[in-house]
């Protein structure tokens, strides 16, 4: 058998082409399997004359009706063709997809919890364009990259006060120093003052834009919470409002009033940093060295959304802040294509989480995104959840305990352990399992002793 995955059809420019490619070698014994991220490839597929259709990283209910739409299309073009489910599946999770219309199910659990080199077999060609990194350039190449850190996540030790660490990975190797951190952790007024040849910092109230945001999206339960969230905001009864920080490093050499939230000129490019913190925390004091390094290093202002979380504000409350604060950052005259989006951790997430929702509401998107150790699926299920547990800092608390990170950030439920599992699958929870194609160009920064790899590598 052949497969054809997405680097073959990168590599010849089409489904239709890669098959035909395939077909010219294998002849006509051999069966060819092409991986499908969409209806409109299976049908491709089926047209080119695929002998197996892999509907990959499908949502239970989003595979229900494609496996049933092309069986229909089989039926109807008289071609016998299998249809298989993959992609996010695991041993817990597999009978939620023995659907009508499925013929085989498949998971790599086995093989990935197997220690392995993973790297892309997408060829880049030569360019003049330079790939984003910390020299300040915002191009990025087309494709969504992913690099694998060596040990641990990426660390650094700020040139602030205190020896304060900022702590970009989840490893033990670095917890110590971590530490370092959580003892710095002191009331707004007790932290050092910024001085001016360090940068400047500010917190900026804002409201919601005013303009009619019907949220119509795919999943009434979330288009609901949305639009109860739109309401009490636009009455003003939504509990804490917006807030966001501007930081702008003194070494990027910005001169005026630098923290106004208007851009300082027509080709100015900012980025939107959006913190982790478990989904509890989004901001606190001592970031305000981390939310300058950046700046320093990307030559950029940097505004981050202080999002409400925990307890009090479940899911969809935080990707509600965020979608209020992007457009907030359109209001004041910034242009989609001016803004970077950077997601670290849980913050990661909520990053992708956003671009799709953009993509749901039919809204201009951003120029790229970032996400550094991002943590994309809220099921746990990846290998290295296990692999790397006694490398990473994140505890794998099962999503049976009240506890878990998950059911903390999406809140009181009545569903059971199975049907809310089935749940975190929906991708504005955990954006693995969302539509990629709609996404702009991303950039994904993993260290290979994160419990978090293996679904950074899979995305």
């Amino acid at each position: 058998m052949v497969m054809l995955k997405d680097n073959h059809i990168w590599a010849t420019g089409s489904i239709t082409n890669a098959v035909k490619s395939a077909r010219s070698v294998a002849g006509f014994s051999v069966k060819i399997e092409v991986e499908c991220q969409s209806e409109q490839d299976a049908y491709e597929a089926i047209d080119a004359g695929a002998d197996i259709v892999m509907l990959d990283n499908f949502t239970p209910d989003t595979l229900r009706l494609a496996a049933s739409n092309v069986k229909t299309k089989c039926q109807s073009t008289r071609n016998n063709v299998l249809i298989e489910a993959s992609g996010g599946i695991t041993e817990n999770t597999a009978a939620l997809y023995m659907l009508p219309g499925i013929d085989i199910i498949s998971f790599g659990t086995m093989t990935q919890s197997v220690p392995h080199v993973d790297f892309s077999l997408k060829i880049a060609y030569e360019t003049s364009e330079p790939a984003l990194s910390t020299n300040g350039v915002f191009s990025m190449e087309n494709l969504i990259r992913v690099d694998v850190l060596p040990g641990v996540g990426d660390t650094e030790m700020a040139e602030g006060e205190n020896e304060l660490v900022i702590h970009l990975g989840h490893t033990l190797d670095y917890v110590a120093e971590a530490h370092k951190m959580a003892k710095t952790s002191m009331d707004e007024h007790q932290q050092p003052e910024i001085p001016e040849t360090v940068g400047q910092y500010r917190i900026l109230g804002h409201e919601m834009v005013s303009s009619e945001m019907p949220y119509n999206i795919d999943d009434a339960d979330t288009q609901s919470k949305l639009g109860e969230l739109y309401r009490l905001d636009k009455s003003g009864e939504l509990k804490h409002g917006h807030s966001m920080v501007i930081a702008c490093s003194a070494d990027i050499g910005l001169d005026g009033d630098v923290l106004v939230d208007s851009p300082l000129s027509a080709s100015e490019q900012i980025v939107m940093f959006i913190n982790g913190g478990g989904f509890i925390i989004s901001d606190t004091p001592e970031l305000k060295w981390l939310y300058l390094r950046i700046s320093k290093e990307l030559g950029r202002r940097v505004f981050v959304p202080r999002y409400n979380a925990g307890f009090e504000h479940p899911f969809p409350r935080a990707l509600y802040d965020i979608h209020v604060a992007y457009l907030y950052l359109l209001d004041c005259g910034f242009r989609p294509e001016q803004i970077i989006v950077y997601g670290l951790s849980a913050g990661g997430n909520l990053a992708l989480s956003c671009l799709l929702l953009l993509d749901m509401l039919k809204e201009p998107t951003v120029a790229g995104c970032i996400l550094m150790s991002p943590y994309l699926d809220l099921t746990m299920s990846s290998d290295s959840w296990n692999r790397n547990k006694d490398k990473c800092v994140l505890p794998r608390v099962p999503n049976t305990n009240a506890h878990s990170l998950p059911r903390l950030y999406y809140g009181p439920t009545d569903m059971s352990d199975v049907e809310f599992e089935k749940r975190l699958l929906y991708p504005l929870l955990s954006p693995l399992f969302g539509n990629i194609k709609c996404l702009p160009r991303i950039q994904v920064h993993v260290g290979e002793h994160e419990v978090l790899l293996d679904e950074a590598v899979e995305f």
